[in-house]
């Protein structure tokens, strides 16, 4: 049994042609692995609003469409508000080899190339051998569970919920030990390592390890976490096919194939120590981006980012090379000295370092609005007339602050005992 595993494709019109690269290419592969099973583990698209007519959704249907043209293909629902529900259209496609979509925890049997929700019996005019069992859990949100919980208590019983359900397909499965049982999941896993800068929903899930191995699956192949990873002896993350987003620098596809393990005994007795699963990665050729940050709240914008002559320098910014790499920049600056930023000389210093695109982002901070924070830090009355002084730049009057004061610390009865008197004499 030898299976390709892709996942978190993410495909949208955005960067479509880096996308239709890391298509082909794994479709290329794919085709020259020749696997018996290709697994989808969720987040086809990048959301769920894609058009039917967009370039995202067109390119999704020839992707799927050529994958299976090689093998039959299995696929999950990813978390909502990436795929929804538009992967159902998948059905409908036409290929060599059946497209089965899971949309509800489900468990099929892979038989040639066609999937059963209930394996076929001798006798049966379409009936072969069992190829493989696949548990399908797609995503599985709060909504599908009536709960009176909080939200976190919630979590914690639906995927103790989980265990029961996955308990349930292993019993189904242990019917037939000698066929590859294959669990696919897309959600969290306790131990997942998270990519920097991914996000990970709240509204999905976390599985234990210990919680998928009550179904008694062989091999876990799984989507949701953007980092290509091996879990224990047997889970595995696919990691996206091409960096959806800026620090995610590890894209690619498993492959992994069951073998047995022959040796002879020493009574020259040939022997099989059973099936043994190995696992190959395959990165796909996707443009690395390469991010640099830069704060000049501090010191100030420094002359080799705002002086031409700095920056036609070895001085200045981004020495090294970046053949073919995506440059993106973030400069925290005051508003009153953005402007001295010097983003043309800045971008040309890198296309000359062979960088493939550059991307400038300058978050530019009101003086006033950090000034502000100081009148609110203020722990007296008279510390915060003294503040709001400096920040309109006016001179206040010293009995002005003398009067704060007293009007915060003298004891009531005898504040309203002065303000008497004082209308009194007035």
């Amino acid at each position: 049994m030898k299976i390709a595993h892709i996942g978190d494709e993410h495909i949208r019109d955005k960067g479509a042609e880096e996308i239709q690269r890391c298509l082909d290419f794994t479709v290329a592969r794919i085709r020259e692995e020749a696997p018996d099973l290709i697994i989808s583990a969720g987040d086809m698209f990048d959301s769920q609003d894609i058009r039917a007519g967009s370039q995202a959704a067109l390119m999704a249907i020839r992707f799927v469409s050529k994958l299976a043209d090689i093998a039959p293909v299995a696929m999950v629902l990813g978390t909502p508000s990436h795929d929804g529900k538009t992967p159902e259209i998948f059905r409908h496609i036409q290929g060599l080899y059946e497209i089965y979509v899971a949309t509800i925890p489900r468990q099929t049997y892979q038989q040639g190339w066609i999937f059963y929700e209930r394996p076929t019996q001798e006798g049966d005019s379409d009936h072969c051998p069992i190829d493989a069992i696949l548990t399908l859990i797609p995503t599985v949100t709060k909504q599908y569970f009536h709960t009176s919980s909080g939200i976190e208590d919630a979590g914690r019983e639906i995927a103790q919920a989980m265990t029961g359900i996955l308990a349930g397909f292993g019993a189904q499965a242990a019917q037939y030990p000698d066929v590859p049982h294959i669990l696919v999941w897309h959600g969290g896993v306790s131990g997942a390592r998270l990519p920097l800068g991914h996000v990970r929903s709240g509204m999905t899930i976390e599985l234990s390890t210990d919680q998928m191995m009550m179904s008694g699956c062989d091999i876990g192949l799984m989507g949701h976490i953007h980092q290509p990873q091996q879990i224990g002896d047997r889970f595995f993350y696919s990691g996206p096919l091409y960096p959806v987003k800026v620090d995610e620098q590890e894209c690619g596809f498993w492959i992994h194939e069951q073998t047995g393990v022959s040796y002879q005994d020493t009574d020259g007795a040939v022997k099989d120590d059973g099936p043994v699963w190995n696992h190959r990665y395959i990165p796909t050729p996707f443009t690395r981006t390469v991010r640099f940050k830069e704060d000049f709240t501090v010191d100030g914008v420094p002359p080799e980012y705002s002086d031409q002559e700095f920056l036609d320098t070895s001085d200045g910014p981004g020495p090294g090379d970046h053949q073919g790499e995506n440059i993106r920049i973030e400069f925290t600056a005051w508003q009153d000295e953005a402007g001295t930023i010097n983003k043309a000389g800045i971008e040309k210093r890198f296309r000359e370092a062979g960088a493939e695109s550059v991307d400038i982002r300058i978050n530019a901070i009101p003086r006033v609005t950090v000034r502000a924070e100081s009148v609110l830090e203020a722990e007296t009355l008279k510390d915060e007339f003294a503040e709001m002084a400096k920040l309109r730049g006016e001179k206040i009057d010293p009995e002005v602050l003398v009067m704060a004061d007293m009007l915060e610390h003298l004891p009531a009865d005898e504040l309203l005992k002065g303000i008497t008197e004082y209308r009194w004499k007035s």
